[in-house]
C-alpha cells in the first residue's frame, strides 16, 4: 500500500527565501522516515517554478487563467490595493478578511483546476508548506478529501533543495 502526500505551496512567489535549521525535521521527512509503506509525494503550487526531485506530479497553478472572480478583482484594482495595504498592520488584517487574501486566491485556483483537486482527493495527507496553503489544507480536511492535514513551514525546504528527502 502507498501513502500519498500532497505538498501545498500557496505563495505566489518562488520558495527560494525559505530556510530551516538543519536540526529541524519536517513533517514530510517524518512521514518518509516513519512510514512502513512506500510514500508518494505530489505537489500543488502557485508559482514554484521547478519540479523538485522526488515529486511524482507537480501542478503549478500560476500560469493558468484566473477565474471570473479573480479577473474582476484584478480589473477593479483589488490586488494592487492588497499590495499597498500589506505594508501596514491594520492593512494586513483587512487583507486577511477580504477576497484577495492569498489563502482564498490559492483555494479558488485549486478549485478551478480538476487535476489539482484530483491530486488532493487521492492524497491521504496534505501538508501546507506556507500560510496561503493552510486554507486549502483545512478545507480539504473539512470536506473529507484527505485524512490528515498539517501546516509545516519546514516542509517548504523540500521545494527548494535539489535532493529529495529520503527514508531511513
Amino acid at each position: 500500500m502507498t501513502v500519498s502526500v500532497v505538498l501545498l505551496f500557496g505563495s505566489d512567489v518562488d520558495a527560494g527565501h525559505v530556510s530551516t535549521l538543519p536540526s529541524e525535521r519536517s513533517r514530510l521527512q517524518s512521514i518518509l522516515d516513519d512510514s512502513a509503506e512506500e510514500v508518494e509525494v505530489n505537489l500543488v503550487s502557485f508559482g514554484l517554478t521547478r519540479r523538485p526531485a522526488g515529486v511524482r506530479t507537480h501542478i503549478n497553478l500560476k500560469g493558468h487563467a484566473p477565474g471570473p472572480i479573480d479577473a474582476v478583482l484584478r480589473a477593479i484594482g483589488a490586488f494592487t490595493l492588497r499590495k499597498t495595504l500589506s505594508k501596514f498592520p491594520i492593512g494586513r488584517l483587512l487583507n486577511s478578511m477580504g477576497p484577495v487574501d492569498p489563502g482564498r486566491v490559492f483555494w479558488r485556483a485549486v478549485r478551478r483546476n480538476n487535476n489539482a483537486l484530483n491530486i488532493i482527493r487521492r492524497a491521504d495527507i496534505a501538508i501546507a508548506a506556507d500560510l496561503p496553503a493552510a486554507k486549502t489544507a483545512w478545507i480539504s480536511l473539512r470536506k473529507h478529501f484527505i485524512a490528515e492535514a498539517y501546516y509545516d513551514h519546514r516542509s517548504a525546504s523540500f521545494g527548494v533543495t535539489d535532493t529529495p528527502p529520503t527514508g531511513s
